[in-house]
C-alpha cells in the first residue's frame, strides 16, 4: 500500500526526532484532491462561499465579467481590489487596476467624463516604465475622445505615440482629431497610415478590414487634390517606399530610445518629430504649433 510506504519514509535531518514520526500528519494519496484549474474554475460558487478570495480568484472573475460584457460587475470588482491594494500594493499593481477601471468605464454608457479624466490623472502619476508610458498615452486618447474633449494633450500624446511606435492606427487618430487649421497634419497623417498598411503583411493588418481601408483612401482623396496628395507622399512617406529591386520590408526606426520620458525628453521627441515630418506643419505658424503641442 502507498500509505504504508509513506509511513516508513523518514527525512534525513538533524532537527528530526525519529520518536516523533508517529505524531506527523500524513496525506493519504487516495484522499488527495488536486487544485481545480479546469476552464472557468474561478466561477465555482463553493470557492466563493468558502471565503476563497485570493487575488487570482478575484481578478479572474473581473476579467471574465469584462470579456462577457458585464462591465459594471467587472468595474465593481476592480474597485474592490483597488481599495485593498492601495494600502500596501506596488505602483505597478495599482497602475494595472486603475487601467482596468478606466477600460470598464469606457465601455459603460453614459460615460462619466470627469471621473474618467480623474482616473487618467492618477494613472499618469503612477507611470514608472516606458511600457506603462506607452499604455498611458494610448489610453489617454480613448478617454479624451469619450469625454468629448479635444485638447492639446490629445494631439501631444498621439504624436508621442507615433514617434515611439509608428503604428497606422495612431496616425489615423491624429488625422481624425487634429484641429481644422492643421490641414497638412490631417492629410499627411492619413496618407502615412495608408502607406504603412500597404507595406505591412496581411497578418499584421487585422485591425483594418478591406472596407475600412477603402474608406480611408476615399477620405484621403476627398481631403485634397492629386497634386497635394503627391506632395504629401513625397514629404511624409518617402521612407515607406519599398525598394524596386528587392521586395523587402521597410525599416521604420523609432524617433526615441526605449526609456521612460520626462517632460523635457517628450519635448525633444516632438521637436524631432516636427523636424522629420516638417511638411505636416508648414501651413501653420510655428508659435501655434508650439502652443498646441505644449512645447516649452
Amino acid at each position: 500500500m502507498l500509505s504504508e510506504l509513506f509511513d516508513e519514509l523518514i527525512i534525513d535531518s538533524d532537527d528530526f526526532n525519529v520518536d516523533n514520526r508517529s505524531r506527523l500528519n500524513y496525506t493519504d494519496p487516495y484522499l488527495y484532491v488536486p487544485l481545480d484549474r479546469s476552464p472557468r474554475w474561478f466561477l465555482n460558487d463553493n470557492l466563493h462561499n468558502n471565503g476563497n478570495k485570493t487575488r487570482e480568484f478575484v481578478q479572474n472573475r473581473a476579467a471574465f465579467a469584462y470579456l462577457h460584457g458585464d462591465y459594471i460587475t467587472s468595474m465593481d470588482i476592480y474597485f474592490h481590489l483597488l481599495e485593498n491594494e492601495t494600502k500596501n500594493g506596488s505602483s505597478s499593481s495599482i497602475f494595472a487596476l486603475i487601467d482596468s477601471i478606466i477600460r470598464c468605464g469606457l465601455k459603460i454608457a453614459p460615460i462619466n467624463g470627469p471621473q474618467l479624466l480623474s482616473f487618467l490623472q492618477k494613472l499618469h502619476a503612477l507611470v514608472s516604465t516606458q511600457d506603462e508610458q506607452l499604455q498611458y498615452w494610448a489610453e489617454s486618447l480613448e478617454v479624451y475622445l469619450a469625454a468629448g474633449i479635444s485638447t492639446s494633450d490629445y494631439l501631444r500624446n498621439a504624436i508621442l505615440l507615433c514617434a515611439s511606435v509608428d503604428l497606422p492606427e495612431f496616425w489615423v487618430l491624429i488625422s481624425k482629431n487634429a484641429p481644422d487649421c492643421f490641414a497638412n497634419l490631417r492629410i499627411g497623417s492619413l496618407c502615412r497610415a495608408i502607406y504603412i498598411l500597404e507595406n505591412l503583411l496581411p497578418s499584421k493588418t487585422i485591425c483594418f478590414d478591406s472596407h475600412d481601408f477603402k474608406q480611408m483612401k476615399a477620405e484621403l482623396q476627398g481631403l485634397c487634390s492629386k497634386e497635394k496628395l503627391s506632395e504629401a507622399k513625397a514629404a511624409v512617406c518617402i521612407d515607406l517606399v519599398r525598394s524596386e529591386k528587392a521586395n523587402t520590408a521597410v525599416n521604420r526606426p523609432s524617433l526615441c530610445k526605449a526609456v521612460l520620458k520626462d517632460k523635457k525628453a517628450e519635448d525633444m521627441m516632438i521637436l524631432e518629430f516636427i523636424r522629420r515630418f516638417y511638411w505636416l506643419f508648414t501651413d501653420v505658424k510655428q508659435q501655434s504649433v508650439n502652443d498646441m503641442l505644449q512645447i516649452s
